[in-house]
């Protein structure tokens, strides 16, 4: 059972979520024309793909491409409720954040090999990037448009430096 639910919007499209509720729960995630970075924030969460089932304990990002998904919370020993905060990357808001200054790490996108789902452990960059999230979901007065442009490049850099 969802229990709060916050969102930010830029160009009329949610950005930024952030869901806290009581597991167990489950509920499909249709992203036809978008990527997705999730963060488990407190719990222990399971994403069904169409590649297969992908575990993820609390502390724990995933990306995921365009696709129908279904995604549960499951109980967890150390705590009885869940949160986790999703950054949905839209082909079309990427364009407009981008359409200036075109990142030098993205150039070498057609060296890339595609992927269909990557986990990204716990970090002290990724947990330093969810907890001003974190930040901003409380406050959200502070929020706006250049802000939000702000944190998702923040988090395409910091996920361009990982290995992955």
């Amino acid at each position: 059972m969802i229990t709060e639910h916050h969102a930010f919007k830029l160009s009329g499209k949610v950005t930024f979520e952030r869901v806290v509720g009581r597991p167990p729960f489950r509920t499909p995630v249709p992203m036809p024309n978008e990527a997705c970075f999730y963060y488990i924030v407190e719990g222990h969460g399971r994403t069904f793909t169409p590649f297969g089932r992908v575990d993820q304990p609390a502390r724990e990002g995933l990306v995921l491409q365009c696709g129908n998904y279904v995604t549960e919370f499951l109980d967890a020993s150390t705590s009885d409720a869940f949160s986790a905060i999703a950054v949905h990357l839209y082909p079309e808001v990427l364009r407009k954040i981008y359409e200036r200054d075109f990142p030098h790490f993205l150039e070498e996108l057609d060296r890339a090999e595609p992927l269909r789902y990557a986990t990204y452990g716990s970090s002290e960059l990724l947990t330093n990037y969810i907890d001003s999230l974190q930040f901003y979901f409380a406050n959200p007065t502070l929020v706006s448009e250049e802000l939000q442009r702000l944190k998702i490049r923040e988090l395409l850099l910091l996920l361009a430096r990982t290995d992955k």
